[in-house]
């Protein structure tokens, strides 16, 4: 499937952003926790204020619309995270995901 065919970034993004995903751990974590909690591609897991604001701080975003941002740590699939209603996300994109996204955000691939 062509993704960059069939969605708009807007869509894609919204697409991404729905799926199976795991409730905030009953602790605090730390963004090493939070990458294995990540691990599953395609899975979306709930984090803490604190965590959203590390990723966003620690390296400047590839994307960074509003209150979303996509984080790599070099030449790897994105993270997407988001903000919704008060409550922090992140998704794990896989590396045909993270291609599609760039291309539809017009961004380079070679992060």
């Amino acid at each position: 499937m062509n993704t960059t065919k069939t969605y708009s970034l807007q869509e894609y993004i919204e697409h991404l952003m729905t799926g199976p995903h795991l409730p905030p751990p009953g602790e605090p974590v730390s963004p090493a926790d939070i990458l294995q909690r990540t691990q599953t591609e395609g899975r979306i897991v709930e984090v803490s204020q604190g965590v959203y604001w590390w990723f966003l701080e620690v390296l400047p975003p590839h994307w960074m619309d509003g209150h979303r941002f996509c984080f790599a740590e070099g030449a790897e699939p994105f993270l997407l995270f988001w903000q919704q209603e008060r409550r922090y996300f992140c998704r794990q994109l896989t590396l045909d995901e993270t291609h599609a996204f760039c291309d539809l955000a017009d961004i380079p691939r070679d992060f």
